[in-house]
């Protein structure tokens, strides 16, 4: 009895952990965005679009086929002084990389005159996966499983990231 309790479980486990395994990878859509879901339930999330960016890193998790991303905010400490050079106040900023530090004014400008940063744009917070391709869900729980005309150009606009 104890024997196949025993198997039951790591076959559950490994039936779990399996299908965890291919909801990790890279994946992309065709609007600039990027997401890479990490085994370690943690995920990086990247959008370009000319000379403008954003990056959001977190943790993931998995209800059935539906991905949920928490984003956790990297932040420096902006460090002030007195013109005699006493310190004045620390204060928390969103950090330009994914390394928490310390940084000075100058430091700080030149990171708000870039066109990236930290959760500049906003990333979904679910994601329905399906067939190695992880939909975008509209606000009624529904997937988005087809491709959307552009009002601008009339081109197709993909609503979904897919593996690669």
């Amino acid at each position: 009895m104890k024997i196949l309790l025993f198997i039951s479980i790591v076959i559950l486990n490994f039936g779990f952990a399996n299908g965890q395994e291919n909801i990790v990878g890279k994946y992309r859509d065709n609007n600039g965005s990027y997401i890479e879901i990490k085994s370690d339930s943690t995920f990086i999330f990247k959008w370009a679009f000319s000379m403008s960016g954003s990056w959001s890193v977190g943790k993931w998790t998995a209800k059935k086929s539906t991905i949920y991303f928490e984003i956790n905010p990297i932040f420096d400490t902006l460090r002030t002084y007195d013109e005699n050079n006493n310190l004045k106040k620390d204060t928390l900023v969103f950090s330009i990389d994914e390394k928490a530090e310390v940084i000075n004014y100058i430091h700080y400008a030149m990171s708000s005159i870039s066109a990236g940063g930290q959760n500049r744009f906003e990333m979904p917070k679910k994601l329905y996966f399906h067939e190695e391709k992880l939909f975008y869900l509209n606000k009624g729980r529904k997937t988005l499983r087809r491709e959307l005309k552009r009002s601008q150009n009339n081109n197709q606009e993909i609503t979904w990231f897919y593996k690669y």
